[in-house]
């Protein structure tokens, strides 16, 4: 998008927001039956709600349990259909919220992954991360450049969230708690907030 002009504050910024899998698609699935898409979708939701109310525009690739593309679609067409939503319209940002597994029941944590086109993704990324670990006080695994094809293709900074670890039993009842998830909304969207903040504040200095 060549060079990208930002201003403080979330009033009148657009924001896609991803709920990872969805429809055919239920992602990764807890030892107490939580099914991934699920808790992404309660998430994404709050985090709607969240930036509506500081007066963001938000743009959902869901907000129902269904396919973004269609049923039988690849892969590739699902995730392009949800990174087609976000560069149609020009959004500022583009986050995917996704929770984690492992086979490995003991691994817990939250990770935030980005993809490095701009000087902003990185930023991006660490700032939600530093805000979702002040507010769920799980384990920091770290920000991560990774070839995900969403923050890859998405033209604008994009971040993918990993909240925690639905295949680790104790997190997963953490992670379907709505108080908790309220809680980890509302850092995600300060963690944008603080992101616009510093953006701006670099613009003089790119």
């Amino acid at each position: 998008p060549g060079e990208l002009k930002f201003l403080p504050g979330l009033k009148g910024k657009t924001v896609v927001i991803d709920a990872g899998h969805g429809g055919s698609d239920p992602g990764a699935i807890g030892p107490m039956g939580t099914r991934e898409k699920q808790l992404n979708l309660s998430l994404a939701m709050k985090v709607k709600a969240s930036l509506e109310t500081a007066g963001a525009k938000v743009l959902m690739t869901r907000e129902t349990d269904v396919d973004v593309s269609s049923p039988n679609a690849t892969d590739r067409e699902e995730l392009w259909a949800r990174v087609w939503v976000a560069n149609r319209n020009r959004a500022d940002l583009f986050v995917s919220i996704h929770h984690n597994s492992s086979a490995n029941r003991d691994k817990t944590g939250t990770s935030t992954y980005y993809f490095l086109k701009t000087s902003y993704d990185a930023m991006l990324a660490q700032y939600i991360q530093d805000a979702m670990l002040r507010a769920g006080g799980l384990l920091n695994l770290g920000v991560r450049p990774a070839n995900f094809f969403v923050v890859k293709n998405a033209t604008m900074p994009a971040a993918l969230l990993e909240v925690g670890f639905i295949s680790n039993p104790q997190e997963e009842q953490l992670l379907g708690n709505p108080d908790f998830q309220q809680k980890m909304a509302q850092a995600v969207v300060a963690g944008i907030d603080q992101f616009f903040l510093q953006a701006a504040t670099m613009r003089g200095e790119q």
